[in-house]
């Protein structure tokens, strides 16, 4: 298995248990070895980040080849991107998601710093947090692309339009038109499932991915041989006491795994 990095911490916008997920997922890949790196869950979000972020990087970067990070929020994401940057520095990023996480502190409509990592990423928003995650400069538009995004805010749509970004359903398509070749950053959010198939997530939004369809993609994606690191936001097990989700993600991940 590649090394497995695991960063239980959520900002609890909505209660908690998102802090949950990724020791849920590493159960149901029968994971018994990884990296822990710990946040303070009792900080404000923003203070907490700042401090653990850097974390974060260095872990993924000291990880070796192709880890898989499992993330209790999509706001730790710029760090694995960083992180893997530092051994890839052409790398691109496909980020799968349900939304988009692109909105910005004037476009959001609650504030929710995880709608907001995307954004981060690109450079948009919170030079603050995207300086803590070791990513200077930004990931460049051009070479990131949002996949399978279904709930969109309407001042993320207007920067999509605005952006180099690439938006697509599936990742065929956005491996065509991202930079050929280039080494890729995988980010998952679970929610890009349909509800039906992941319940245990806070942001659930209708007419998701199928399990299915989800194995497929991620088949597709590791077909390439170009994924140099996976991170995954995990869902919430408080939400999904059956374990659906988890085992989703985890069947999804297999290819990844060297299994």
């Amino acid at each position: 298995m590649s090394a497995l990095v695991q960063v239980p911490w959520c900002s609890r916008f909505h209660g908690g248990g998102m802090e949950e997920g990724p020791a849920a997922v590493a159960a149901a890949l029968g994971a018994d070895e990884s990296t822990t790196v710990d946040i303070d869950m009792e900080a404000p979000p923003e203070d907490a980040l700042a401090a653990g972020l850097p974390e974060v990087q260095a872990a993924v970067a000291d990880a070796g080849p192709s880890p898989l990070v499992l993330l209790g929020e999509c706001t730790l994401a710029p760090a694995v991107t960083a992180g893997l940057r530092t051994s890839h520095p052409g790398l691109v990023l496909v980020w799968v998601d349900a939304h988009g996480d692109l909105n910005t502190p004037e476009t959001s409509p609650s504030g929710f710093l995880g709608g907001m990592p995307f954004a981060v990423l690109l450079g948009w928003c919170h030079d603050r947090l995207r300086a803590a995650a070791g990513l200077d400069p930004a990931l460049p538009e051009e070479r990131a692309a949002l996949v399978g995004a279904r709930d969109l805010d309407p001042g993320e749509r207007a920067a999509i339009e605005r952006s180099r970004l690439a938006t697509t359903d599936d990742v065929a398509a956005a491996l065509s038109i991202l930079p050929d070749g280039a080494p890729i950053h995988l980010h998952l959010d679970g929610d890009v499932l349909d509800p039906a198939d992941a319940p245990g997530v806070d942001f659930p939004a209708a007419d998701g991915w199928s399990g299915n369809r989800l194995d497929a993609e991620m088949a597709a994606l590791a077909a390439t041989g170009r994924v140099v690191g996976v991170s995954l936001c995990c869902g919430n097990p408080r939400r999904d006491p059956d374990g659906r989700g988890a085992r989703a993600y985890a069947r999804a991940l297999q290819p990844f795994l060297g299994r």
